[in-house]
């Protein structure tokens, strides 16, 4: 931030924001204002559970009520600005997220506000004293470098995802629906990943494509069909897990009909 000249930072992206306070938030209408010298503040929505962090300043903003349904991206920024100024930071060049592309999921599986052309052109609006740069360039040169605490979180999601795996092996059998064996593959990683693995919160995102569907492996499957497993056929799951923001994606394929266990040579049939 120093050699590029940036004051502050100002985030919405909820894996950024996840990236740099610890809070992975569900719909994108968190902003975090990370300044270069002084503490950072996380400004977040009343209507939303508010994650853990270790960020010490938070400010709760409400911008719906049952009378009157207002504007997150009018309000949120309104905080910003409030929050730079009570900082002390009136003019020069916060970075923010105008160059992203692809999103993280958030918390929120179906929806999430992600930074586009209006968001920007309402920061430049309520920022107008503010020169606005680009910063994605620097927080994707962050991020490819893990912290040991991002490698251990790494390897919880990936300790989850395998109980994914697992009950994807053990639950293979003639006779079940795509989307039964993918249901309890999600609920399985969620309930252990939550109450055995103590991760605060998990997606698991399980696509199952059995029979002649496989032969699309590799491409965005939709899984979760109505077909019935038949002996003989190939099954793959494409596993998507995230868990408190940091992901696992995990492909596998299986085989329904017998098979022999390694441990004591015994036939199993599925």
């Amino acid at each position: 931030m120093r050699q590029e000249g940036l004051g502050a930072l100002v985030l919405r992206l909820p894996e950024n924001v996840t990236y740099l306070s610890g809070a992975w938030c569900g719909r994108g209408l968190t902003y975090l204002v990370f300044p270069l010298e002084k503490d950072p503040v996380l400004i977040h929505p009343v209507g939303e559970p508010l994650p853990s962090t270790w960020i010490k300043n938070v400010k709760l903003y409400k911008w719906e009520t049952y009378e009157h349904l207002g504007s997150s991206l009018e309000l949120g920024t309104d905080y910003v600005h409030g929050t730079l100024s009570e900082m002390g930071i009136h003019s020069g060049m916060i970075g923010v997220e105008q160059g992203w592309e692809l999103v993280l999921g958030s918390t929120l599986r179906y929806e999430v506000n992600v930074v586009g052309e209006r968001t920007v052109n309402m920061l430049r609006q309520k920022l107008s004293s503010f020169t606005l740069k680009d910063a994605s360039h620097l927080l994707i040169t962050a991020r490819s470098v893990k912290t040991d605490v991002e490698v251990e979180t790494l390897r919880k999601a990936n300790r989850i995802a395998r109980v994914g795996l697992a009950t994807f092996h053990d639950d293979l059998k003639a006779g079940l629906t795509e989307v039964e064996l993918s249901t309890r593959i999600e609920q399985r990683i969620v309930s252990e990943g939550v109450l055995k693995q103590k991760a605060n919160r998990v997606i698991a995102c399980a696509f199952l494509a059995s029979g002649r569907a496989t032969a699309f492996a590799y491409k965005y499957v939709p899984g979760k069909g109505r077909r019935k497993l038949r002996r003989g056929d190939l099954v793959l799951l494409e596993l998507d897990v995230v868990a408190d923001g940091y992901s696992s994606d995990t492909t596998r394929t299986f085989v329904v009909g017998n098979r022999i266990e390694d441990r004591g040579h015994c036939w199993k049939r599925f």
